[in-house]
């Protein structure tokens, strides 16, 4: 197997001076390590990667090893020192590819410097943040340059960027494929994929060096399936005593569902898309509504923005309105409806409510969000305890791979906690602020005065290296978003990450089989201070519980990982169907009364 090299001029120590692989984008020795700034040096440098101790303490060899797996090795078994050098090298773009077929020359309307930059992009996005890609290297862009011809066929387009830089073609066009998707269609996209995949087995057979090491191939894992054939009685195994579900998808009502490869990439709220992607291919999905348990009405709700009434959802909220009053003037079995965000995306009351067929809502929100003119408040009976059903929310497939990759053995972890995030008094968009206003959120602005001074605790704004932080922590803190949902509790099972709950009102997916207090704590949002840090130093020391908790995560983890839709055991799909199969028999009850809280 080929090895990127790492570049020669971070293999020199150098005395006196810390780090070498600290020292870029403007930062110096003597602005982060001087002796004016005590003995943690200036504090403005660290984002948890980067430390006083892995940047400044002298007379090491940080990067003694020209191999990257080597130096990826000595970083999982807790040598810190080596992940700037790790950091660096992934950003180099390839330079250090021997291969000169590896090399990219500019043609076809994109230039060398622009592939470089595409490449070193790609490289870093595959363990770092990147919102958005820089603009030279952003794939939308380099397509535009090369490729916006539609006269010419993907396959054409792709095959004359081959010569010039063979890695880059594949890349570029898997990386487009949401794009062509929305503005093509699906069969470009297919087209796009069929494309790609060919390259991509020739590149592997010839372990091209661009293409293993500084390509984010984690972003497109559910391209294939995604677009693949989907139909009655598929592969996707439901397991025993499933329900059988009519998945109703008109061919008149498409726009409601169109374009998952690009709805599954914009972030939250996209659990919508690959509960449909999985249904439409399950082997519990039946041919006729006589013979259904029940019909899934597939709508991109959260993608479409169908609760607000805009020019660019015209069409949509036109087919909603009649294929709802449709469904729900029909006789036949329960409907069922998956909400994936804070706010229930649609008006679905006037629909839902008077059905004489019945409906089960599945949704990452309990208490989803509601407002007027004035004020916003969660609704306290749009969800029916007992008989609607709490779902995980999906994670982005990039997301979850970066994750993943930095998830460290318990033993290796060097920090106690993590949070990074925005909050009502961040210095983030307008936008953002005002959302946490709207709903009085003061647990997060409470982390930061509480937490921001410990030695062992990283907390603060959102960081591009936020997967590196969560999966170097025993303990990741949980608080409320918006809603009382977030994403952030399922980041934390991909990062092997403990976490710690601090929404007091939140209703939490498959508590009906899993016993969440064997591994989480849940602690009240009133009392997030000393008492919750030091509660968290006492369970680190109690070297049993530790090692309980973080095993249970690791064992209930793939009840929550969307991206395993073929496993038949434990998927946040098999948990799914668990519950719907037990919904014919529910009643709906009150709420609980009294919140519940364990340490």
């Amino acid at each position: 197997m080929r090895h990127c090299a790492l570049p020669a001029a971070l293999l020199a120590v150098v005395t006196g001076e810390g780090n070498p692989s600290c020292w870029q984008e403007g930062f110096s020795y003597s602005l982060c390590c001087g002796e004016q700034y005590g003995p943690n040096g200036n504090e403005e440098c660290w984002d948890g990667m980067h430390t006083f101790k892995t940047c400044c303490i002298s007379g090491d060899s940080f990067a003694s090893s020209e191999n990257f797996d080597d130096l990826m090795t000595r970083g999982s078994t807790g040598d810190a020192s080596v992940l700037p050098a790790i950091m660096q090298l992934l950003s180099t773009g390839g330079e250090d590819c021997p291969s000169v077929a590896g090399q990219c020359e500019g043609a076809e309307g994109i230039s060398g410097a622009q592939w470089k930059a595409f490449f070193e992009a790609s490289s870093v996005s595959k363990f770092m943040r990147l919102q958005p890609f820089p603009p030279d290297g952003d794939p939308r862009e380099l397509w535009s340059l090369c490729c916006a011809n539609r006269t010419i066929s993907v396959t054409e387009h792709a095959e004359r960027l081959w010569p010039r830089c063979r890695a880059g073609a594949a890349a570029l066009v898997m990386a487009v494929l949401p794009q062509l998707e929305l503005r093509l269609g699906q069969e470009s996209a297919m087209e796009g994929l069929e494309v790609a995949g060919r390259m991509a087995e020739q590149l592997e057979a010839e372990a091209d060096c661009k293409w293993l090491y500084q390509t984010n191939r984690a972003a497109w894992s559910h391209f294939t399936w995604f677009l693949s054939e989907a139909k009655p009685g598929g592969p996707m195994p439901c397991g025993p005593g499933s329900p059988k579900i009519f998945v109703a998808e008109p061919a008149e009502f498409k726009s409601l569902w169109a374009n998952p490869l690009s709805c599954a990439e914009r972030g939250l709220c996209f659990t919508e898309v690959w509960v449909h992607e999985f249904l439409r291919r399950a082997e519990c999905r039946v041919s006729q509504v006589s013979e259904a348990d029940f019909v899934y009405v597939p709508i991109y709700m959260s993608c479409n923005n169908l609760h607000e009434a805009l020019e660019s959802n015209s069409q949509e909220r036109v087919a909603l309105e009649a294929f709802m009053s449709r469904l729900t003037l029909e006789e036949g079995p329960p409907l069922l409806i998956v909400f994936s965000c804070e706010k229930w995306k649609m008006h679905w009351k006037n629909w839902l409510s008077s059905t004489p067929r019945g409906y089960v809502a599945a949704t990452v929100e309990a208490r989803p969000l509601e407002s007027d003119s004035f004020v916003t408040w969660h609704c306290a009976d749009c969800f029916r305890f007992g008989l609607d059903l709490v779902i995980p929310s999906a994670v982005a497939s990039a997301e979850a791979r970066r994750l993943q990759g930095f998830n460290r053995q318990p033993a290796d972890r060097t920090l106690l906690l993590t949070w990074r995030g925005e909050h009502a008094e961040s210095s983030a968009r307008s936008d953002v602020r005002q959302g946490y206003l709207e709903v009085n959120e003061t647990v997060r602005p409470r982390i930061l005065k509480t937490f921001q001074s410990k030695e062992d605790a990283d907390v603060g704004r959102s960081s591009m290296r936020y997967s590196f932080l969560m999966g170097n922590a025993h303990f990741c803190l949980v608080p409320r978003g918006r809603g009382w949902w977030t994403v952030r509790l399922f980041e934390s099972f991909y990062a092997g990450c403990i976490p710690v709950l601090l929404s007091d009102d939140v209703e939490l997916p498959f508590q009906e089989f899993l016993s969440w207090e064997t591994f989480s704590v849940k602690w009240p949002m009133d009392r997030v201070d000393l008492g919750l840090y030091e509660h968290l130093q006492h369970l680190q020391q109690d070297e049993v519980k530790l090692e309980r908790l973080h095993r249970m995560v690791r064992e209930v983890a793939c009840w929550f990982d969307y991206l395993q839709p073929m496993e038949a055991s434990c998927s946040p799909y098999q948990g799914f169907l668990k519950l719907l199969a037990l919904s014919t028999s529910r009643q709906v009850r009150d709420p609980p009364v009294l919140r519940r809280f364990w340490f």
